[in-house]
């Protein structure tokens, strides 16, 4: 599935919040690629099944 421009911008939002976790020392280098992995499949599997939950801005990561 070709991810959206929407899922670009997302992705590059996230890779930008990864590399400040790293600059923070919360996540080590070695994992950073294995992160965002983790959430671009997050975005190409989930978010279409529950679309609807993902465009009420009330909701939070956590609570998904």
């Amino acid at each position: 599935m070709m991810a959206t421009e929407s899922h670009k911008d997302n992705v590059s939002a996230f890779k930008g919040l990864v590399q400040h976790l790293h600059e923070a020392n919360r996540i080590a280098e070695r994992d950073a690629d294995s992160v965002i992995l983790q959430y671009k499949k997050f975005l190409e599997e989930i978010t279409p099944i529950h679309k609807s939950a993902f465009l009420d801005s009330s909701n939070r990561v956590d609570s998904l």
